[in-house]
C-alpha cells in the first residue's frame, strides 16, 4: 500500500473496482437518479424518519411533483435506493471474486485488496454505506438483503483464500479463515460506521489500520504479510 499526494492509493489487484455510477442520458433518467442521490445524502445524515420528501426533491432540484412522477412515496424511493445500491455491490462482488483476477496473488494479497477496496469506496462515497445502514435499519427485508450480500461476499471471498490453502501455516484452515473474515467485517463495520465508538485506533489513520490488521490476520493465519503493505 503506497501514499501518493496524502490519500491511500490500492493495490493493482483492486485499483479498477471503485464503485462508478455511469451518466445518465435522457431527461427523465437525470431526474430519477438525482432524486435517488439527495434521499441517499438524506437518509445518510437523518435517518429515513428525518428525510421528507420535499427535502429530497429540493436537494435533487426537482419539484415535489416530479418526485411523485417517478415515487409513490418515501418507502418507494428507500426500495429504489436499496436496488441501485445492491445492484452496484453485486457487480463489485462478481468482479473482485473472478478467479484470473487473483492469478499469481497471495492470500495477504487478497486480504489487503479487500480491505483497501472496503475502505476507499467508505470514505470516497461516504453517505453510501451510511443510508444503505439507515435503509436496513427501517426496513427488515432490506436488512434482509443486505446480509445476504454479505454473506455471499464472504463466501466467495473465503474460496479464494482457501483455494490457497497450501499457504496457510494455520492447523485448521478452514476455521481459521472464517475467524479472520469474521474479525475484519467486524472491525471494518467499527471503522466505518461506528466512529463514535472508543477504540485504540480512535486516532490513527486508515492507512496505520490497515497496516495493524494485515499484520495481524496473516500471522494467525500464518501466511506472508503482503510486501506493499
Amino acid at each position: 500500500m503506497t501514499i501518493t499526494g496524502g490519500e491511500m492509493k490500492e493495490s493493482k489487484w483492486v485499483s479498477d473496482l471503485h464503485w462508478v455510477r455511469e451518466g445518465q442520458q435522457d431527461r427523465s433518467r437525470k431526474t430519477q437518479a438525482a432524486l435517488l442521490d439527495a434521499a441517499e445524502e438524506l437518509f445518510a445524515k437523518h435517518g429515513t424518519g428525518g428525510a421528507t420528501i420535499s427535502g429530497i426533491s429540493s436537494a435533487a432540484g426537482c419539484s415535489i411533483g416530479a418526485f411523485y412522477h417517478h415515487y409513490s412515496d418515501k418507502r418507494a424511493i428507500q426500495f429504489a435506493l436499496f436496488e441501485r445500491y445492491a445492484t452496484e455491490l453485486a457487480e463489485t462482488n462478481r468482479r473482485g471474486l473472478e478467479l484470473n483476477r487473483w492469478a499469481g496473488a497471495t492470500i495477504g494479497d487478497i486480504l489487503l485488496g479487500y480491505l483497501e477496496l472496503t475502505m476507499h469506496n467508505d470514505r470516497e462515497l461516504p453517505r453510501r454505506s451510511r443510508s444503505a445502514v439507515a435503509l436496513g435499519q427501517a426496513e427488515s427485508q432490506i436488512h434482509d438483503e443486505m446480509l445476504k450480500l454479505r454473506v455471499q461476499r464472504e463466501v466467495g471471498l473465503g474460496e479464494l483464500l482457501l483455494n490457497r490453502v497450501d499457504e496457510i501455516g494455520h492447523a485448521d484452515p478452514s476455521l481459521a479463515v472464517s475467524f479472520v473474515l469474521d474479525q475484519l467485517g467486524s472491525m471494518m463495520r467499527v471503522r466505518m460506521h461506528e466512529r463514535g465508538e472508543p477504540t485504540g485506533f480512535g486516532t490513527q489513520s486508515d492507512e496505520e489500520f490497515i497496516g495493524e490488521a494485515i499484520a495481524s490476520v496473516c500471522a494467525y493465519l500464518q501466511v506472508q504479510i503482503p510486501s506493499d503493505s
